[in-house]
């Protein structure tokens, strides 16, 4: 709705009230003691709200009075630049109809993958603004599903990238900066992806395949390969034992292999043909430790939740020409995973549809498909990256199927290889650069002290947590465990800044920011009980992560 009707009221306790198309934002008889009542019936301060309408701001005004820090307000109001006569509180109000905007914004305030979101309605805004209501609970559903799933590989998957991230040193020396691809061509780029659409695209591939550089998205390559196509590019960042089994038999092609340090190591070690690396985009850390160690940088990558994403971020970086997605359903279309002819390809049924969490979204072609939270964070993904990277460039999505990327402009396949195309384009080989240059002997006596230093942690850890379960003193610590729990403290941040220790320790970060928060009034017996139980926790789970981590290092000193 875009006319408002809009009157200002005076109540009976001679405040203000507003009369939006007939529908009342306060109460015309007392509108603050209304506001009072709906903050403390509905504020919770363990997570963020969202105040959707500020109307005059009495109800606003109610929900700071309650809250114990102020950024976890969030207010938006479509109406906001055009009421007068409201009260000034030292917050923004957002009032730009944008649901990108809005969805930037909540995510802004959201820390560690949290989900904890309450919404509360302004009184009558579900009436005058339906629709932009209804788009913020959508943003909310869709924030909250994304989170849990990030929350989720985080948890799931930490050890396993450790273990990646430490052991791919030992392929650094055999490997190719990947920043050193940056705009070595101006060809077009196809990204092959490996959704239900592929197949119908992959004859046309064939027919323009001289003219362009082909990019497979992970384990898409088995499929091409099934079909008699060999990409120029394989790019690969998973860590799992399954995505080793698609490349084991394939390590000889000659296809140029491009991965992150998260990816399944024996990949790494068995690919006979040219190989890249790179970091992922949140990987600073790592990236200021491999530094250090090795006196080498490792460029940085931002992608997303899978591997077509990290494929689209290269492409960007090497063409300067047009690049066309292909097989990026993101949806289960036709009830199908994959592509037929891939390796994880089944039909879908309704056991797997309930397993999966499925629902229906808008599609390619203004339908309704088939998709789940894993693919909507893969969409969103994509639409942040051309977002970000597609300025003054060429992209479509030519998948023809599947879910609709928000963004990117779609056109068919044909007229993406016979329209933008150019008969005469010729595919150029890039100038290859020398691969990394490791000092051994320096890199030896670096794992020897990172190592030794690793034990000397452990012990610390181990002397405060004896420290810890001796305190004498309860509710309170007492100066000699107190001491003992600082020495640990500030051994937590020298683990992080001197050793290869990574991606391990996310779990255990996760859970200190949100398992362990304060409750409003919270009682000195209460208070000591939560400290006690978070340090006994951190100190354990630190002991067993940089044990494990030591392991690891250990093996790559007697493979060197």
């Amino acid at each position: 709705m875009s006319d408002y009707a809009i009157n200002y009221v005076e109540t009976r306790n001679n405040n203000m009230t507003v009369e939006v198309n007939g529908f009342l934002l306060h109460s015309k008889y007392d509108p603050i003691k209304e506001a009072q009542r709906i903050a403390e019936k509905e504020y919770d301060p363990q997570g963020l709200c969202i105040l959707f309408g500020y109307g005059l701001g009495y109800l606003a005004q109610e929900i700071l009075n309650l809250s114990i820090y102020n950024d976890n307000l969030l207010i938006i109001d479509p109406l906001y630049e055009k009421i007068d006569h409201q009260l000034t509180i030292d917050l923004t109000v957002m009032s730009e109809k944008n649901d990108r905007e809005w969805a930037r914004l909540i995510h802004s305030k959201l820390l560690n993958y949290s989900k904890k979101i309450k919404v509360i309605c302004a009184p009558n805004y579900e009436k005058i603004c339906a629709e932009e209501y209804s788009n913020i609970l959508k943003q909310v559903k869709n924030i909250q599903s994304t989170n849990q799933v990030l929350e989720n590989t985080t948890r799931n998957f930490s050890e396993m990238w450790e273990k990646n991230y430490v052991y791919n040193l030992l392929e650094l020396k055999n490997t190719r900066n990947f920043d050193s691809l940056t705009d070595s061509y101006s060809c077009p780029i196809i990204i092959a992806s490996g959704g239900p659409s592929l197949i119908k695209q992959l004859p046309l591939v064939k027919e323009i395949r001289s003219k362009i550089l082909l990019v497979a998205a992970g384990s898409t390559i088995n499929t091409l390969l099934k079909y008699d196509i060999i990409p120029d590019y394989i790019v690969s960042i998973d860590g799992g034992e399954i995505n080793y089994e698609h490349f084991k038999n394939i390590s000889d092609l000659p296809t140029t292999l491009i991965s992150s340090f998260s990816n399944h190591y024996k990949i790494q070690q068995q690919w006979k043909n040219d190989k890249y690396v790179f970091l992922d985009g949140g990987d600073a850390e790592f990236q200021s430790y491999v530094e250090r160690t090795f006196g080498v940088t490792v460029p940085l990558l931002y992608g997303g939740a899978s591997v077509a994403n990290y494929a689209f971020s290269c492409a960007i970086k090497m063409t300067t020409g047009p690049i066309a997605l292909i097989g990026q359903d993101l949806a289960y279309t036709d009830f199908k995973t994959h592509a037929e002819a891939n390796e994880n390809y089944k039909i879908v049924d309704e056991q797997y549809m309930k397993a999966r969490g499925m629902y229906y979204t808008d599609g390619y072609y203004e339908d309704q498909v088939l998709t789940d939270d894993a693919f909507l964070l893969m969409k969103n993904d994509f639409e942040r990256l051309y977002q970000e990277q597609s300025q003054g460039r060429t992209i479509f999505n030519c998948t023809e199927g599947g879910i609709k990327i928000d963004g990117i402009p779609q056109i068919s396949f044909h007229s993406f290889c016979y329209d933008v195309i150019q008969e005469q384009q010729e595919v150029l080989c890039a100038t290859k650069v020398q691969k990394y240059h490791l000092n051994k002997a320096l890199y030896e006596q670096k794992l020897k002290d990172e190592i030794l230093f690793m034990e000397q942690s452990i012990k610390q850890i181990k002397i405060a947590r004896i420290a810890l379960t001796k305190n004498s003193a309860a509710p309170q610590f007492d100066k000699k465990v107190l001491k003992e729990l600082d020495k640990a403290d500030q051994l937590v941040v020298k683990v992080k800044e001197k050793t290869i220790i990574n991606r391990i320790l996310d779990p255990l970060i996760l859970d200190i920011m949100t398992k362990f928060i304060a409750k409003p009034n919270e009682k000195p017996e209460e208070k000591y009980v939560r400290i006690f139980t978070q340090n006994e926790y951190m100190y354990r789970m630190l002991e067993e992560n940089i044990t494990t981590s030591k392991t690891y290092l250990e093996y790559i000193m007697g493979e060197l």
